[in-house]
């Protein structure tokens, strides 16, 4: 299997070409480029999910420190009280805008979504931080609806006696670092910072009678 950056620049190279061909208005050139780009982007993302999967069965097995699996698990509570705050702050904005949808046909909202997006970033002690940068490690985005089933619950898939961090209680976001975003106990004790946003969309949908309409073109 070729190197992954091989293929990420293979793929890139492609894409230029093709964008190339289509400008030159050489279309059916361009679509044969772009049917093998295809074929080459869903071979890397396999190969990008096969080696991500590696990546985090080895680092289950490797040997954290005690001062590591503290360091873990005081982690693991800091997220577990942001969590708490986010569900609050996610219930109370839930209930405004029900509020609001409740309200007559004078109110411009008929339709309201909450989301979440929580960024996670390494400190400038960290050898990889660079000014001109986010210094972002991860992103996870979840709807409002979704979050606030997790709350009070044990996260925790790793009950194999043989695994480190087996007997913790895990909150969500701690689970999700590693189950979802696939990051290993290393980068995770590379955060430094969370950045919570949550989103509100205020939707309006408005029904057009056909029937002016039609009055109208007579």
């Amino acid at each position: 299997m070729k190197d992954l950056l091989e293929q990420f620049d293979e793929v890139i190279v492609d894409l230029n070409e093709a964008r190339n061909a289509y400008l030159s208005n050489a279309i059916e050139e361009s679509r044969f480029i772009m049917d093998k780009w295809q074929n080459k982007v869903r071979n890397l993302s396999t190969a990008a999910e096969i080696v991500s999967q590696c990546r985090k069965r080895d680092d289950r097995k490797y040997e954290l420190t005690t001062a590591d699996i503290q360091a873990l698990q005081n982690f693991n509570d800091q997220l577990a009280i942001l969590e708490k705050k986010i569900i609050k702050e996610v219930k109370a904005l839930k209930e405004s805008g029900r509020r609001r949808l409740d309200k007559t046909d004078e109110d411009f909202v008929t339709c309201f979504r909450v989301e979440i997006e929580i960024e996670y970033f390494i400190g400038e002690d960290d050898p990889a931080y660079n000014d001109e940068r986010d210094n972002c490690i991860a992103r996870s985005k979840r709807v409002g609806d979704d979050i606030m089933d997790y709350e009070d619950q044990d996260w925790n898939d790793m009950r194999n006696a043989e695994l480190p961090l087996a007997h913790l209680k895990l909150c969500w976001l701690f689970h999700d670092l590693y189950d979802h975003a696939n990051l290993s106990w290393k980068n995770i004790l590379r955060i430094r910072w969370v950045y919570t946003h949550i989103i509100v969309y205020h939707g309006n949908n408005v029904s057009i009678q056909k029937e002016l309409l039609d009055e109208r073109q007579q």
